[in-house]
């Protein structure tokens, strides 16, 4: 049996435009994250996926619903696949991270 395995990462959100450090932090898509990932279903239109897997962080999740067109209860949250923690510095503006951090 053959498996195909498909890798996607979430589409854009606010803290994403400002440069911003993410991690955990529940950061939602903006709206040109909706049409990147709605974009990205466009182009997997007529694959069927025996399971869809994300990060439980809602910009993931929700990159996976508008990209496969699957509903919320269909999507797969599993914490292994999250961001890197980043603790205080998520938030943090990429340019004021001390340079030791990178």
């Amino acid at each position: 049996m053959r498996t195909t395995l498909y890798l996607m990462r979430h589409g854009e959100t606010d803290w994403n435009c400002a440069h911003r450090m993410q991690g955990h932090a529940d950061v939602p898509l903006n709206e040109t994250g909706r049409a990147q990932a709605k974009a990205a279903g466009a182009r997997l239109a007529g694959l069927a996926f025996g399971a869809v897997y994300a990060s439980p962080l809602q910009r993931a999740c929700r990159t996976a619903q508008l990209a496969t067109g699957l509903p919320e209860e269909k999507i797969l949250a599993d914490s292994r696949l999250l961001e890197m923690g980043f603790g205080a510095w998520e938030g943090v503006p990429v340019t004021q991270m001390p340079a030791a951090f990178f």
